[in-house]
């Protein structure tokens, strides 16, 4: 088993002008902002023109998924990409407006490069018990085949939270990727968890190989959904947030968390949730997986497939 991980010093470079670009002054950016401009200085009056001109065409050609040709594509083939979405005039200034942060970008990147280095070590150490995760996954999706290399892993500066462990997926028929947020993840924070958050994204992509089981999630989530929506912290699907909670009563909330790295699921306060953000989700996810615990650990040592069954016993204890 190998690790395709991708580091592009492009798509960080982006993600940084992407993350500056969100707000007009420095008093409203994100955590992750703040810090880069505690590192590097304030911006100057030439950078909020260019930031200026990089919202605007970013506005413009949103709907084309323009950041993800920056952030998933092969760093050799970007500029070419990105020629095609927004024409040579837009291309010749993108370059001119990236090229003007990057002595900013390198002070950063020169600190956290290092610590993503450190992190993928970390992954490829405890290979061995990821491979475990993921074969479990693909039992219980039903699946027998899928490669972990032939999914790129991109390594990005981290999210708003210094101490946020993030991770997403992006899919199509053709096409998986997944994103890890992690440079400024506390080394002594970098353990089991990493590789359950990982395995997590993983479990998604696993799970979209198998048509009916992706079909009897939407048919659940539908019969279902006023439970459903009362732990909607605000996601524009609820069989997306469905899904959530399934992966989440395995990993890495659950049972496969459990087994391969010994993260205990903790019973959590009888309480009501009213999910309003992500999260008071992220303790709906905690609860679920605790209270669903038997029949997790059940389909995992019995090596069983998720069935219609498991789900309207997750669906019920909502």
């Amino acid at each position: 088993m190998k690790f395709n991980f991708r580091t592009s010093k492009l798509a960080n470079l982006f993600l940084m002008v992407l993350e500056f670009s969100y707000k007009r002054e420095e008093s409203q950016f994100t955590e992750r902002a703040k810090e880069w401009i505690k590192e590097t200085g304030s911006l100057t009056k030439n950078d909020e023109e260019n930031l200026k001109s990089f919202s605007f065409i970013f506005s413009a050609f949103k709907s084309k998924n323009l950041d993800l040709v920056f952030l998933l594509e092969n760093e050799k083939d970007v500029w070419k990409k990105t020629e095609k979405i927004i024409g040579n005039k837009n291309l010749k200034e993108m370059e001119i407006i990236l090229s003007c942060f990057e002595k900013r970008f390198d002070i950063v990147w020169k600190k956290d490069k290092k610590k993503m280095e450190k992190i993928k070590d970390y992954f490829m150490e405890n290979k061995k018990i990821f491979q475990n995760m993921i074969d479990s996954a693909k039992i219980l999706c039903g699946i027998k085949e899928f490669k972990i290399e032939n999914v790129p892993i991109h390594i990005f500066l981290s999210s708003s939270g210094k101490d946020d462990f993030l991770g997403w997926f992006s899919w199509s028929p053709v096409k998986s990727d997944i994103v890890l947020e992690c440079s400024r993840w506390p080394i002594k924070k970098v353990g089991k968890f990493s590789l359950c958050l990982l395995g997590h994204e993983f479990f998604h992509l696993i799970l979209r190989k198998n048509r009916k089981l992706m079909n009897l999630i939407k048919e659940i989530s539908e019969n279902y959904k006023e439970k459903l929506k009362k732990i909607n912290y605000g996601s524009p699907r609820l069989d997306f947030l469905f899904e959530e909670l399934l992966i989440s009563s395995f990993i890495p909330e659950g049972y496969l968390a459990e087994k391969y790295a010994g993260i205990k699921i903790k019973k959590q306060k009888n309480k009501k949730i009213s999910a309003k953000n992500i999260l008071d989700f992220s303790e709906a996810r905690k609860k679920y997986s605790f209270l669903i615990k038997e029949d997790s650990s059940l389909y995992v040592n019995e090596q069983k497939k998720i069935d219609k069954k498991y789900l309207e016993k997750l669906a019920e204890i909502i």
